[in-house]
């Protein structure tokens, strides 16, 4: 499980780190090109800058939802989680991360904006978001029920800790939610 978490983990901060590597530079460069007047350069630049930002961004966004499920399964199932989530088929969700991802970039470019009354962004953002809540929430109840199992198997220390890594769950499932909506409602 360690070595899954490693690659979600490295995975996200590839994509992290190309946002502010790549995206940031190029929409600096199309900004000081539109000043200089020079208008081709600045919408081909503009045009890579989006793709690049889109395709990055909900890479990350939906590598955040990825690591919620990873949370949630190693919580659910614990004492099965090493044969049910393997190396392999956590490279497998990478890899699907990425090319869904760059697909949804790609697809403005190519003249698919709508699917009936929806843009292709809010359909993916919808998706993403309602994942990390179910996670969250799940994960959240899932804790707080073995709570009460492990209350009566637990000195006061062990439960009180528990009870700490409980709240900090809760922040963190309120927080993670909060800022991904926020961001994906921004991005649309």
């Amino acid at each position: 499980y360690l070595y899954c978490k490693t690659l979600s983990f490295f995975s996200l901060f590839v994509s992290d780190v190309l946002v502010g590597a790549v995206v940031q530079p190029l929409f600096i460069a199309n900004r000081v090109y539109e000043i200089l007047n020079h208008p081709i350069t600045a919408c081909e630049l503009q045009t890579v800058n989006q793709v690049l930002g889109v395709a990055l961004v909900a890479t990350s966004s939906m590598h955040i939802a990825y690591i919620s499920i990873e949370r949630y399964l190693a919580v659910r199932w614990s004492t099965s989680l090493k044969s049910k989530l393997t190396v392999r088929k956590t490279f497998l969700s990478v890899v699907f991360i990425w090319l869904i991802c760059l697909t949804y970039a790609v697809l403005p470019v190519l003249g698919y904006k709508e699917i009936g009354n929806l843009t292709v962004r809010s359909i993916i953002i919808a998706v993403i978001c309602i994942i990390t809540a179910v996670c969250y929430s799940n994960l959240f109840f899932t804790v707080r029920a073995s709570r009460r199992t492990f209350k009566m198997n637990m000195d006061s220390i062990t439960a009180s800790k528990r009870i700490e890594k409980e709240n900090k769950l809760a922040k963190t499932m309120l927080c993670t939610i909060g800022v991904i909506t926020q961001s994906m409602l921004l991005a649309t």
